[in-house]
Formats: structure tokens, sequence, C-alpha cells
């Protein structure tokens, strides 16, 4: 088997960590320890993690919250039910609905991509993790907690009482 392994490196800006591009192609005949003829759904790739998370956040700045959803990793997905996620919005509608992100910078290393987003002023980091031949977007533990420690309804009594729904 023949396996051809190449590895870029780019010095991130500060505040991201350093990043690392990896791909890994065999040239062993299909059906010899092939795991898959078919290619998987989204490269492992700056360009497929940048195409996964516009397709997130476009699906998120209009209101697609279960597509949102589906672009989860797994293990966020287990915290919180598809319905129970968009009921949250239907209760309690974002404020900054229709507001686009703009992808400023996009590092990959192995599994793992760092996504800079930018939506009106704030610019923020985002993490998509490589999982089963698809780039899926990772809550962050403060996106995390609430669903951990709530019902849904304690959510949005909440965001309505602190004036966070739209």
């Amino acid at each position: 088997m023949v396996v051809l392994a190449v590895l870029l490196v780019e010095r991130a800006p500060e505040g991201v960590a350093e990043a690392a591009v990896s791909a890994t192609a065999s040239a062993a005949p299909a059906g010899e320890g092939a795991e898959s003829s078919e290619p998987p759904a989204q490269p492992r790739t700056r360009a497929g993690a940048r195409k996964a998370a516009e397709a997130s956040f476009e699906a998120y700045t209009v209101g697609d919250y279960g597509s949102f959803w589906d672009g989860w990793t797994a293990a966020d997905q287990e915290i919180v039910s598809r319905k129970d996620y968009q009921r949250r919005f239907k209760l309690c509608p974002q404020g900054a609905q229709g507001i686009a992100w703009v992808i400023k910078k996009v590092l990959v290393s192995g599994n793992r991509a760092v996504v800079r987003a930018q939506r009106l002023i704030l610019i923020e980091d985002y993490t998509f993790r490589y999982e089963g031949g698809e780039w899926r977007y990772k809550l962050r533990p403060e996106q995390r907690e609430p669903y951990e420690t709530k019902t849904i309804n304690q959510i949005v009594a909440e965001a309505k009482e602190s004036g966070n729904c739209g």
C-alpha cells in the first residue's frame, strides 16, 4: 500500500492556536483494505470546513434552527432534542435574525477547525469537528450549560425577563 501525506503549517493570529492541515490518500485498490469507495460528504480541508460553517451560520441566520441543530456534533445533539431546540426559538425568536455572519478565517488541524466569523461588530472563533465525513458545529461550554441545567421553558423565561427575545 502506498500512502501520501502532506502537512502544511500556518502561523495563526494571536489568540488562535497554530493550525495544521493534513491529508492522506491511499492508493490501495478498491476492496483491498479500503473502508469505503464513496468520498466523504465534506472534504477534511479548509474549504470543506468553510463551506460547512457558511451553511451552518446561514441556517441560523434565516431561522432554520432544525438545520442548524442537524449540523451539531453528536455529543451536543444529545443534550437537547431538535424539537426542543426549535421550540426554544419559536417561543423566543432571536433579535439578530437575518443578520449574517461573514467568515474571516478558517484554520484546520486534524479533525478540528477554528472558524473566525463576524456578525456586525462581534468577531468570534467557533469550533467545528470532523465527524463521519462531515464538519459539525461544536457548542461552546457557555452554550451547552443552559441545556444541561435547565428546561427549555426556563431558558425562554430567563431570555424574556432579560429582554433577549426578538
